[in-house]
């Protein structure tokens, strides 16, 4: 029940929210609510995409097979959100932020609640700009910087993981060359 509490507030009244994040410690409440928000969010997507890919599969297989995506994707969630507020904490204190990690982190968690719209086409675009938008509330808020700052932060964070995943790319490229018998 305090799941949905939260997700309300987060969704409805996201400048009280934003103003309780930097007073609270910890991680144990956002762990849960990146958690669950990618369980409920990203559940029927799977689904739909399981019963598609895998149709010549049984359908007890098929259904077993998409909660165990969904349950790795809930897993790996806060992991995943962990990342990206340590690179939004190092990119804000390098702009003047004043907070710490777990501030991050819960921001970055807590912003994560439109995520829960997700499976639903058109809204999902919505849905992600929200995140965006309640991120650099609450990273402004946590740090004591202003939003345009807080934008900065997430442009440097954007152009941080494509400059990961370009080197990622350019170093798998020669393996999956070779695994299609190109090389």
């Amino acid at each position: 029940m305090q799941y949905f509490r939260m997700l309300l507030d987060v969704l409805g009244c996201p400048d009280l929210v934003a103003a309780k994040l930097p007073k609270q410690k910890g991680y144990r409440d956002a762990v849960l609510f990146t958690a669950i928000t990618t369980l409920i969010g990203t559940l029927p997507i799977i689904l739909f995409f399981s019963w598609v890919s895998f149709e010549n599969l049984a359908v007890p297989l098929r259904v077993l097979l998409a909660l165990l995506i969904t349950l790795i994707a809930s897993a790996l969630s806060p992991a995943l959100a962990l990342i990206q507020a340590w690179i939004l904490q190092h990119a804000l204190l390098l702009l003047g932020g004043k907070g710490r990690l777990d501030g991050s982190f819960r921001a970055v968690a807590f912003a994560s609640a439109p995520k829960i719209l997700s499976s639903i086409p058109f809204i999902n675009l919505a849905a992600g700009i929200w995140s965006i938008v309640l991120s650099l509330l609450f990273l402004s808020k946590v740090h004591n910087v202003s939003l345009l700052r807080a934008l900065a932060a997430f442009l440097i964070l954007i152009l941080f993981t494509t400059l990961i995943a370009l080197i990622i790319g350019f170093a798998l490229t020669p393996l999956i060359a070779l695994t299609a018998g190109e090389l």
